[in-house]
């Protein structure tokens, strides 16, 4: 009870005190709000810090320990909280002509702490400084506002006098400075030849947003613009303590390099002149095209190919005569030996019924396309191209892969035979040239760096002419495509009077499956 009592005594005396040190008469506030005043306008007359003695008293305003966030847009602590004497170093540092505007302060209600008054304080501040390379850094130029200000100043009793114990700060706008090292780009900069990659020029895939004063702040990283075969390389031209200014060189790639594959398993050829036979043909083909391009617009370009290549093909016949029947007689006349030799000869008739024949022929041919080709961007890792042109080949070779081979009965006896030589003159070798007419539709995918591609696609050629031309004997309206022949000793010997590739023509006629790379030079 006795200290219970002894407390209650010691608050009653102190109490007046207590309330005395925390309430404030009309005077002594219209004194602080003096003080208060001065401080503002001393912020904004020595901000600029224009000589030794204005650092000074400018370096006064601060109470100790103050903390301030930078305000100064462009170096390295850019709305950082950092102590109010780095804030005046950095000033003093990056600065050779800083002009600082208030406006619009506000006064927030004093408050008691610790012993001592407090009163927020808001303002509005523009600031904008020179460095020593002459390049001009405003937060209102960058973001179209000022800098929204919150200062908290203390009254110090003693000096009677306000200090600034702290400054937070912030502005309010969508658009962000880049952190860390950046670069300035001039927009006079380009040449005019460049003007339209400089228009779509990108950072980083950072748009180039330029301010009033014609320059674009943007944090460091890979450029680009929206042609994908530009090579953009950035050029130091002049170096500041936080950033590099920078122009760019322009190297749009136009040579194309595409190794390719093709390859036809359904049709390689029209067959004319058939008359029946079944017919099978396929074809593959690699080569190497080198091209030229040119630009249309943004996404689209034109380019020139000429290639050269190896292209192999063959045709498959065959006769079945369960589709069409293959019968004829054929007489021959043998010399009597019981008479003289001058006298007379018999006639032997002999029956044939073809029952099936077949053949395989293979070319080797050189190939060159010339063909125009026309690239669309579907987006930076897909291109979508189509072309169409030419291609003439140049016979190297023609062999039998399966020779001509005949099944047969004469007089109801079962043969076969390939022969290797023929009445009607055979010949595997093609015209000496053949032109064919071509388009292609191919996707383009992107694997390294807008660089190499890998392509893939389909296409149709067209013969524009025979690429294998017969006497047009053929072989189903042939009336006799197996003879017999005399010997000498009177007996009797098949030949074949035309293989099934004697009575035909063809055209190519080709669906090709396409795939390759392709390279950007």
């Amino acid at each position: 009870m006795r200290l219970r009592t002894t407390t209650i005594l010691l608050v009653c005396m102190f109490m007046p005190l207590i309330l005395a040190a925390q309430t404030l008469t009309n005077k002594e506030r219209r004194a602080i709000n003096s003080k208060l005043l001065t401080l503002i306008e001393d912020y904004e007359r020595y901000a600029s810090l224009y000589d030794d003695d204005a650092e000074y008293y400018f370096y006064e305003l601060f109470d100790d320990n103050a903390e301030v966030v930078s305000d100064m847009i462009g170096s390295p602590s850019y709305l950082q909280s950092i102590s109010a004497t780095q804030y005046i170093s950095q000033l003093r540092t990056y600065s050779i002509n800083t002009i600082t505007t208030i406006k619009d302060v506000t006064k927030g209600a004093m408050r008691y702490e610790d012993g001592k008054w407090y009163i927020p304080v808001n303002f509005k501040k523009s600031i904008s400084y020179i460095d020593a390379n002459g390049y001009n850094f405003s937060i209102g130029d960058f973001y179209g506002t000022d800098f929204s200000v919150a200062m908290n100043v203390v009254y110090d009793e003693e000096e009677d006098r306000c200090l600034i114990a702290s400054i937070d700060g912030s502005v309010d706008s969508d658009k962000e400075f880049p952190k860390g090292r950046f670069y300035i780009i001039n927009k006079g900069d380009s040449y005019n030849r460049n003007n339209r990659y400089m228009e779509t020029l990108q950072i980083g895939n950072t748009p180039l947003v330029y301010s009033e004063l014609g320059q674009a702040y943007v944090a460091q990283g890979e450029p680009s613009v929206d042609d994908f075969d530009v090579k953009v390389t950035p050029e130091i031209v002049l170096q500041g303590y936080n950033y590099d200014v920078v122009s760019f060189s322009f190297k749009r790639r136009l040579l194309r390099l595409r190794p390719r594959f093709s390859f036809a398993p359904i049709m390689a050829y029209d067959v004319y002149n058939n008359n029946g036979l079944d017919v099978k043909s396929g074809a593959m083909e690699a080569g190497l095209d080198f091209g030229v391009t040119f630009p249309l617009g943004r996404k689209s370009k034109i380019g020139l190919y000429i290639g050269a290549g190896m292209s192999k093909s063959n045709l498959d016949l065959s006769y079945n005569s369960k589709t069409s029947v293959i019968n004829y007689d054929y007489h021959i006349l043998k010399y009597n030996q019981k008479y003289n030799q001058t006298m007379a000869y018999e006639t032997d008739d002999l029956r044939y019924t073809i029952t099936g024949a077949k053949e395989r022929i293979e070319y080797l041919d050189f190939c060159i396309p010339l063909y125009l080709d026309f690239e669309f961007s579907l987006g930076k890792h897909l291109l979508m191209s189509f072309n169409f042109g030419a291609k003439a080949y140049l016979n190297m070779s023609a062999r039998a892969i399966y020779p001509y081979t005949v099944e047969y009965t004469r007089n109801g006896i079962e043969s076969e035979f390939a022969p290797d030589s023929f009445i009607i003159t055979n010949s595997y070798k093609k015209q000496p040239y053949d032109l064919s007419g071509i388009a292609n539709l191919e996707f383009d995918v992107n694997l390294y760096d807008g660089r190499i591609y890998l392509m893939v696609g389909a296409g149709y050629e067209r013969g524009f002419t025979d690429s294998y031309k017969s006497n047009n004997h053929t072989y189903l309206g042939w009336k006799y495509p197996i003879l017999p022949e005399l010997n000498a000793d009177g007996s009797v010997s098949d030949v074949a009077a035309l293989s099934l590739i004697s009575g035909l023509s063809t055209k190519r006629n080709i669906i090709w499956f396409n795939a390759g790379l392709k390279f950007k030079l």
